[in-house]
């Protein structure tokens, strides 16, 4: 072993002269003050001959630890960038004469990344960073990738779908994915593993340990942009965790003066009306606080794609650090890639075995057959609903001025978040992939039609902005079409118009369509000289007000009047249901959800039970919360498509959804009247009741299976049936004419 040895090096860069300053610790082990020659070399490092700064020192060495600092003036200095991902080594030789005791290399980049006046900047010039989040898990050796190609091709991904930036989520990345983001250029954004700690006598000990590992064995990658420290846990609301915040965020700080530092990701201010999280500029030790939102919400409806779009304010500074997911990755072809043999044991194989297990079971039990041809179909629908999704959330934050960057979450699926990725667990591509290469273009023109699903005779509003992250492109011409359910072109404008930087709203105008009732088509293209810059397309529907005759008039109970202002417009003639009649043979509308808070309402419902055994029909509209009516009890559940690992609604063909998609993934078709509670499959089932429309998730407490439920359900009862319905019908009358197509078509059915 050397007496002389370098036992940690740090170059920090300073763009202002065009410097590097090196912060070096020289370890004496020979016990003696020694004299050393030394010195200190900056070169690219794609050519280590080509020597750009250089300095020789003498040094008195003490036995023991020796720091010293050294600053280098670097010649034509080439910077990193994610396009740019130039490297440079800094060299060092410690020697005697001719002896040379220590050679230590360094790779690091010239570049600066800070946070001002509400924004990131890199290099100098605003960036709105485009994320993906990265969860630490790889097939077969869960803690890093199987080989360089692996780690390389997640990366390539990455920057093929136009991400600029990877969040390194809850653990320190293995080093060749850190290495591979210095040399291909992408930015990062790492953390310890110390994302839900929980509080104990150790707690400062061990975080402050991890923080400091983390920082002194990565601080020299360009790559590296920002440190995170924790994750989500300011809303657990630990007192210890928060007096903890600031003590790492300095210690960070005094390891690091380079880097943005932030506190705690997720924790939205002043949405949640907590502390929310601090930021860190380079350099100071006092906190900034900003808008860090972790939102999940699904299906992408007006009030999902508003959220997105009026995040934040001016002067604010706003990332959504976690939002979107991939869909379920296609299960048997992810378990068929495991070698069944030699990979049996494996705690991934078994686990993901056992939820294909649970998928492949109930897709049996569901006749989920009749809706899709295999459960590779399944995950595949779910891919293809979720790069939508994406699309149009990302739109959103792009065409929203205020917001500084957002980060999707993940890359790759891992453990229980098969849900999640854009990439499957073996990091091959799903559908979201597709999108994010669109809509992470620098040059990005959105569209938006409201009400997405609209009347033909009432009409829409168009609205189209260009959004360009890069300097001014000038005069550009534009084309705005829409198109008809037969391909006629029913809108059209033309014309030119300056693009500079940033979010430039081209146009918005109220349309009517003249055409026929059906899925239209929005489409933009800008050019500039003859070259395409950026085109997109945005399908809606449009429909004539449905109208109905039906055979029978219909039995209401509506205590609240939300049905009965609809049914007089519509001309649908029906009774007030009462306890005196005989009602078999009939139907019967109830919009009573909770048969208590209304004064004789439960002696109603018994009623209806009654006249249901003898042959009539109920639908209740919203399930009551008692089990006096319906006539059994049955379990509701959540089932929001507002869940972080995504709930999945379907539809199977039948004259409840005539002139509607079916056998599918419910789209944005249904983005309005999607349920968000659900009745337990195993319930309706077992009453051997038929689900029309359903849901599943996947459970994260069990980690091992799929959560089902019944969204609309038609279940026997003597010798009549009742429909059960969590879908959001009565509140879109008049809104939404999918809405009012489904309702019609229900109440023509039951009275046929």
């Amino acid at each position: 072993m050397n007496k002389v040895w370098v036992k940690d090096c740090f170059v920090m860069p300073q763009l202002k002269d065009n410097s590097a300053t090196a912060r070096i610790e020289i370890w004496n082990s020979s016990g003696n003050e020694i004299m050393c020659e030394a010195e200190f070399l900056v070169s690219p490092k794609k050519a280590p001959e080509k020597i750009v700064g250089s300095k020789q020192r003498k040094l008195r060495l003490q036995p023991g630890a020796n720091p010293i600092e050294v600053k280098i003036k670097i010649d034509e200095v080439a910077l990193w960038s994610p396009h740019n991902p130039n490297l440079y080594l800094w060299r060092i030789l410690l020697k005697d004469g001719k002896e040379v005791w220590e050679r230590h290399n360094v790779t690091f980049g010239m570049r600066s990344f800070t946070v001002h006046d509400s924004h990131f900047y890199l290099n100098g010039e605003r960036i709105i960073l485009k994320g993906i989040l990265q969860q630490p898990l790889y097939p077969r050796t869960l803690t890093h990738p199987l080989n360089r190609e692996m780690a390389e091709k997640a990366i390539q991904l990455a920057k093929k779908a136009n991400f600029n930036l990877m969040r390194l989520h809850i653990k320190p990345a293995p080093p060749i994915t850190l290495e591979l983001a210095d040399e291909l250029g992408i930015m990062l954004y790492e953390e310890p593993p110390m994302g839900w700690i929980k509080d104990s006598e150790f707690l400062e000990a061990r975080c402050k340990g991890e923080v400091r590992e983390l920082i002194e064995r990565d601080r020299n990658h360009p790559s590296v942009v920002m440190w995170g420290i924790f994750n989500e846990r300011g809303s657990w609301d630990s007192e210890a965790i928060r007096k903890l915040k600031p003590k790492l965020c300095e210690l960070a700080r005094q390891l690091d003066p380079t880097r943005v530092i932030i506190d705690d990701s997720g924790e939205i201010y002043p949405a949640w009306l907590i502390r929310g999280t601090n930021i860190y500029p380079p350099g100071s030790y006092n906190p900034i606080l900003y808008n860090d939102v972790h939102s999940y919400l699904t299906p992408t409806n007006e009030q999902v794609y508003d959220h997105f779009l009026k995040l934040g304010k001016p002067d604010d500074l706003v990332f959504v650090s976690e939002f979107g997911a991939g869909g379920i990755e296609d299960l048997p072809t992810v378990v068929s890639n495991f070698d069944e043999e030699s990979d049996q044991n494996l705690q991934d194989y078994k686990h993901l075995q056992e939820i294909l297990g649970s998928l492949e079971a109930n897709f049996k039990k569901y006749n989920l057959s009749q809706a899709f041809e295999d459960v590779s179909g399944l995950c595949k629908a779910t891919q293809k609903i979720q790069a939508v999704n994406n699309k149009l959330q990302v739109e959103a934050m792009r065409a929203n001025p205020n917001l500084d960057g957002y980060c999707c979450t993940h890359l790759a699926d891992a453990g229980f978040e098969i849900t999640l990725g854009i990439l499957d667990y073996w990091r091959n591509p799903k559908k979201a992939m597709e999108a994010f290469e669109q809509v992470n273009q620098p040059f990005q023109v959105i569209l938006r039609i409201q009400p997405r699903n609209s009347y033909l005779e009432k009409g829409c509003t168009l609205t189209v902005a260009i959004v360009n992250d890069e300097d001014s492109k000038g005069e550009c011409r534009y084309e705005i079409r829409i198109e008809s359910p037969d391909e006629k072109i029913v809108f059209e404008r033309k014309g030119a118009i300056v693009v500079d930087r940033g979010v430039s709203y081209l146009l918005t105008e109220n349309i009517h369509l003249k055409g026929i009732g059906g899925n239209y088509k929005a489409a933009a293209i800008v050019k500039k000289g003859g070259k395409i810059l950026a085109k997109n397309s945005f399908e809606f529907v449009a429909m004539s007000e449905p109208q109905v005759r039906l055979p029978q008039e219909i039995f209401l109970i509506d205590p609240e009047d939300s049905l009965r202002p609809w049914l007089d417009k519509k001309e649908i003639k029906y009774r007030e249901f009462d306890n005196f009649q005989d009602r078999a043979g009939q139907v019967v509308i109830s919009l009573v959800k909770d048969p208590f808070s209304y004064l004789g309402v439960c002696d109603t419902l018994l009623d209806v039970q009654r006249a249901v055994a003898k042959g009539s029909v109920a639908i209740y509209l919203g399930s009551p919360s008692t089990h006096l009516a319906p006539p059994f009890l049955l379990d509701k559940k959540k089932g929001w498509g507002t869940c972080v690992f995504s709930v999945f609604h379907y539809i199977k063909k039948h004259p409840i959804f005539k002139g509607l998609p079916s056998d599918c993934i419910l789209g944005q078709e249904y983005c309005n009247i999607c349920a968000t509670e659900t009745l337990g499959q195993d319930g309706v089932s077992a009453l051997k009741g038929e689900i029309l429309a359903g849901c599943f998730w996947y459970s994260t407490r069990t980690q091992k299976k799929f959560g089902w439920g019944a969204d609309l359900a038609v279940i026997p009862y003597g010798k009549g049936k009742v429909v059960l319905s969590e879908l959001h019908l009565v509140e879109n009358l008049g809104k939404d004419p999918v809405a009012e197509k489904i309702l019609l078509n229900l109440m023509e059915f039951t009275s046929g």
